[in-house]
């Protein structure tokens, strides 16, 4: 104890931040435990350094090369740690300790189970901090293992990302991601909103944190925070939302539910990656965005305009449609004159009133529907037929790959670059066949929710807030041209259909006073054989749903749905 009288110390504590090694003691706690060793000791203590940082590599912290400096400077010549794995995990550094030992600059290194002294055998200390960085091998290999069992098994090894939530079970490494059950189906409606084109990321950010209210989940120092507008283009862009992965550059199927189909995140990196973004404007116009001059293919846009009213002396705004002459060659556009945005609201409204259809035509459609599934179901049992045939095509040019580069007939490098790109193809496909599959055994439903979109829509389109019109305006159809006044839409074939045998089915349905007749499904069943027009309907809507893109079959639902207040 004479000699300690002599020696001055560092206290050094550290808990690396890395997760490499969980289980070992908080600085709080490692500080109390060196309390409790130098209390009456008579101990003179030169400085305390701590940090929470690995020392598995080199030159990685800080305050540990701080102190190094102070004992060859001769400020200290003693160091106090919890134990010596605190010094160092890394053979370098290691070695600097053990040489500062070897030459008298460090007289004594003392931990909770023993003490470390210049004069003792060097191969103590030199076994002993091997080991530790062993440990620090052992142990990232270990966590490597696991993690990658974790993703075999189709766990993301990751934290869930909002809308989401990680598992805590008692056993380490059982953990998984589930749902939100708060914060799920908010954030698909972030989706949804994107989805409709209507909306900018900046636009629905407001919206979330004004209207909605989403906030991140509660831990960190993040938690239950707004969300930033980094925060809604990460979960934009994140393929987790479409039950895959990323893990190590490569994509992987997950085992968590999916929020969107695979087809619904293309196009919202379609949407996201358009050049220009939209300013910011004070008014909304309800059908900016959607049309183009028929003469000269320009986009259509609004204009808010004054006028004083002489009697009163107020000024009344007007709000006109034009062409906004921007493309190439628009300078001898014969289609320049302006439409008010009631001669505009008309002419939806007439194009809506077209394809609005009552309750009773709808029940009508519903019955029928059920009866000739059958035919629907072997179309979407095709495509899926097609995608397992892609997939094992896919599969057996990676076994050609194989044989290739055994035979070196291609290099590691074209192996290895052919080989991902197939895999990430078969990941997707595989994805894409489990959403068909899931799809085609409700697509009853779709497709009752499809014609459900048109009852009574267009007392709808008359009802609703600028917002929702331009979103009902925007489910009827494609490519909408304004021509001298004329509002032209391309329809699907399913939509003329209905609009040509409308009104004859309407017909039948008076004639048959469905209307008045309580038990209507009933009713219908025996009376279905005389609705030729709406067989032909139903096969239409049938056949051409099953026949598009996943991410076209949901147009809106929930929007019409709140501006109904069903």
């Amino acid at each position: 104890m004479n000699k300690k009288n002599f020696t001055k110390y560092y206290v050094y504590l550290r808990k690396s931040s890395e997760g490499e090694d969980r289980q070992i003691q908080s600085i709080e706690r490692q500080a109390d435990e060196i309390h409790k060793l130098i209390t009456g000791s008579g101990l003179f203590i030169a400085g305390t350094f701590q940090e929470c940082r690995s020392a598995m590599t080199p030159n990685n912290r800080p305050e540990f090369l701080k102190m190094i400096k102070g004992i060859k400077a001769g400020k200290a010549n003693g160091i106090i740690c919890w134990h010596i794995n605190r010094l160092s995990r890394n053979p370098l550094e290691s070695g600097i300790v053990q040489q500062l030992l070897e030459d008298g600059k460090i007289q004594s290194i003392i931990t909770k189970d023993r003490e470390y002294c210049a004069a003792d055998n060097a191969i103590i200390f030199s076994v002993e901090s091997s080991l530790a960085t062993q440990y620090s091998k052992d142990l990232g290999k270990m966590v490597k293992s696991g993690m990658e069992k974790k993703v075999s098994m189709g766990i993301a090894p990751t934290k869930a990302p909002i809308g989401y939530l990680n598992t805590k079970m008692a056993e380490h490494g059982s953990n998984f991601i589930i749902k939100d059950p708060e914060r799920f189906e908010t954030v698909r409606r972030i989706w949804d909103m994107m989805l409709t084109g209507a909306y900018t990321p900046s636009a629905i950010l407001e919206i979330v944190n004004k209207g909605i209210g989403l906030k991140k989940p509660l831990g960190g120092k993040k938690g239950n925070m707004p969300l930033a507008r980094s925060a809604i283009y990460k979960l934009l862009t994140n393929p987790f939302y479409t039950g895959l992965f990323l893990y190590n550059g490569q994509l992987y199927k997950g085992k968590h539910e999916a929020m969107i189909t695979t087809d619904e995140f293309d196009k919202v990196q379609t949407l996201l990656g358009k050049k220009g973004k939209p300013r910011r404007k004070d008014i909304f116009f309800s059908f900016t965005g959607i049309m183009t001059c028929g003469d000269c293919g320009s986009a259509i846009t609004a204009s808010e305009k004054g006028k004083l009213i002489k009697s009163t002396g107020l000024q009344k705004k007007y709000i006109y449609y034009h062409c906004s002459g921007r493309k190439k060659g628009a300078e001898n556009c014969t289609s320049r004159n302006v439409i008010s945005v009631t001669e505009l609201e008309a002419m939806i409204g007439s194009e809506i009133n077209k394809i609005s259809i009552s309750k009773v035509f709808y029940d009508v459609a519903v019955k029928i529907l059920k009866e000739s599934y059958g035919a629907v179901l072997d179309q979407e049992r095709t495509l899926y037929l097609n995608r397992e045939k892609e997939i094992k095509k896919l599969e057996k040019e990676m076994q050609n790959l194989l044989q290739m580069r055994i035979a070196e007939s291609i290099s590691n490098d074209e192996y290895l670059y052919e080989k991902a790109s197939r895999q990430k193809s078969i990941v997707i496909m595989k994805k894409k066949v489990e959403e068909h599959e899931q799809y085609g055994q409700n697509v009853i439903n779709e497709i009752e929710d499809t014609l459900k979109e048109f009852i009574n829509m267009q007392e709808h389109f008359v009802q609703a807030s600028p917002e929702y019109k331009k979103r009902i305006f925007s489910s009827i159809g494609w490519n909408y041209v304004l021509l001298h006044k004329k509002l032209i839409i391309s329809k699907p074939g399913w939509l003329n259909e209905l609009i040509n045998s409308k009104k004859e089915i309407e017909q039948e349905i008076a004639w048959l006073e469905l209307e008045d007749y309580i038990e209507k499904s009933a009713y219908i069943s025996y009376f279905s054989d005389v609705f030729p027009l709406m067989r032909a309907l139903v096969d239409k809507v049938g056949t051409e749903i099953l026949n598009t893109k996943p991410e076209n079959h949901k147009k809106q639902r929930s929007f019409i749905r709140e501006v109904t207040n069903e």
